[in-house]
């Protein structure tokens, strides 16, 4: 569990087990908030450096007069050649953490873990998505029906 979701209320709304179904709920976002920024998300997600990297990624703006929101990202990752001796396989593992805090304070968080053995194998995801769990009449209703519109149970 990240630092920051310990020092937040939050609620488990669904599970995203695919970068696929990952991009479409980016996208999804981009088309119901557009005042934000969301396309630094993906491209994250494309980088990252075969042996290990760790990026660290706090962006605020003020799509609007007075309205600030911020997302951070923590990206890291790292990987094994295996032994050689041994024919142990190649494998790599990656945690990916996004936070969007809105202009009004209202939180979205996606937690996901990569896993795969071999190279250039799929990856094993596991993904959850968190929203907060103050009052909210606008967002968190749009971001149920953005999961439900995806096809994605809602918890």
């Amino acid at each position: 569990m990240s630092e920051q979701k310990q020092q937040m209320q939050v609620k488990h709304i669904t599970n995203i087990n695919d970068l696929e179904s990952l991009e479409a709920f980016i996208e999804a976002l981009e088309r119901e908030f557009s005042l934000t920024n969301f396309s630094f998300v993906k491209e994250t997600l494309k980088s990252g450096a075969f042996y290990s990297f760790n990026t660290q990624i706090e962006y605020e703006e003020e799509g609007s007069y007075k309205a600030l929101s911020k997302q951070t990202i923590s990206f890291s990752g790292y990987s094994s050649w295996g032994g050689v001796q041994s024919n142990d396989p190649t494998t790599t593992q990656r945690k990916f953490n996004w936070m969007w805090i809105t202009s009004s304070d209202h939180l979205l968080m996606i937690d996901m873990e990569f896993y795969r053995e071999g190279q250039g194998e799929p990856f094993q995801i596991e993904g959850s998505v968190y929203i907060g769990t103050d009052e909210s009449k606008g967002f968190y209703p749009a971001i149920r029906s953005i999961i439900k519109d995806l096809g994605f149970p809602i918890f």
